[in-house]
């Protein structure tokens, strides 16, 4: 899927591609990318399963449409196993979210508030997982 919305196409040169797996998970069928405005690139590999964004319920009326930024909430939700650090995973996740171009500014902004006030445990949760599938060297 291609946004047609995206501000700058070329944060995410490869199409996101997933078949639906659950209720509102997605595993993704090929890689997918992302390259922020500093150059910075993630890679999202083929086979992740991610939720795109995790919004609590009764703050879905503020958050706006939960299929909207799915492409950023598939970058967050890699990073979050993968990333250097929560505080980097979460402004990538905004860079993200205002790149693709389909939220408004203040909707953003709300969805980075939120990650950075109720990710921590995410972000825990995310790299025990991440350490327990990962082959030791």
């Amino acid at each position: 899927m291609n946004n047609p919305f995206c501000k700058r196409a070329s944060s995410f040169p490869l199409p996101w591609k997933a078949e639906k797996v659950g209720k509102r998970k997605y595993r993704l069928l090929d890689d997918f990318q992302y390259v922020g405005p500093g150059g910075e690139i993630v890679v999202v590999p083929k086979g992740f399963v991610t939720d795109g964004n995790s919004i609590p319920f009764l703050l879905q009326i503020f958050a706006h449409d939960r299929m909207r930024g799915l492409f950023g909430g598939t970058i967050h939700d890699w990073l979050y196993g993968h990333g250097k650090n929560r505080a980097w995973a979460d402004r990538v996740y905004r860079l993200a979210l205002g790149d693709e171009g389909d939220l408004w500014g203040v909707v953003i902004w709300l969805r980075w508030l939120g990650v950075r006030v109720g990710g921590a445990w995410a972000w825990r949760r995310g790299h025990q997982s991440a350490a327990r599938q990962e082959p030791e060297a």
